[in-house]
C-alpha cells in the first residue's frame, strides 16, 4: 500500500492512473487472504511470473488478481509495477 499524497510520484512519474476493479466482495476477500497468506515469504526481483517461490510486489498483486480471474499483465514473463493494466 503506498501511504503519502499523490504528490510523492510526481519524482518518478510523469503521469499516474489509478485504476479500481470491479469486483465482487467474495473476490475481494479472496484476494486479501492471498496476499496474508504470503507475508513473510522471500521477494526477489528477478522472480518470474510462474516460479512459486519467489515473489516481488507487482507479482503479487498479479497473481492475487489472476487467482479470482483477472489478469493484469498477460503478455510478460516478469512483472513491473509498469505493465500492469
Amino acid at each position: 500500500m503506498f501511504e503519502g499524497s499523490t504528490h510523492d510520484f510526481k519524482d518518478f512519474y510523469k503521469r499516474v492512473i489509478v485504476l479500481r476493479a470491479s469486483l465482487s466482495d467474495i473476490q475481494h476477500q479472496q484476494i486479501c487472504d492471498f496476499v496474508r497468506e504470503r507475508s513473510g515469504t522471500i521477494f526477489d526481483m528477478s522472480a518470474r511470473k510462474h516460479d512459486p517461490r519467489l515473489w516481488t510486489c507487482a507479482k503479487l498483486c498479479w497473481a492475487a488478481y489472476k487467482r479470482v480471474g483477472i489478469d493484469l499483465c498477460p503478455e510478460s514473463d516478469y512483472i513491473l509495477p509498469d505493465f500492469l493494466s
